[in-house]
């Protein structure tokens, strides 16, 4: 059973990282890295950036009210 888990913890990150270096072989090959196809560091950078700022929480936190309102309607 240890062996499954370790196995499947194995090709989990492999699938990842082999996700991961996909996406970069396609951002290089397109070679326009900012508009079409950015790749994955430019991806995480930009996220990083859009989640520090607040706006983006309360943009969330709106929509999530909405959600429970909804929710709530229609089990009414």
């Amino acid at each position: 059973m240890k062996r499954f888990i370790t196995n499947k913890y194995f090709l989990t990150i492999v699938g990842c990282l082999l996700f991961l270096a996909i996406w970069l072989i396609i951002s290089l090959l397109i070679d326009e890295r900012t508009m079409i196809f950015p790749d994955p560091l430019t991806t995480l950078v930009e996220a990083g950036k859009i989640l520090s700022t607040e706006y983006v929480y309360r943009c969330i936190g709106w929509t999530m009210l909405r959600m429970v309102i909804g929710f709530s309607v229609s089990f009414i």
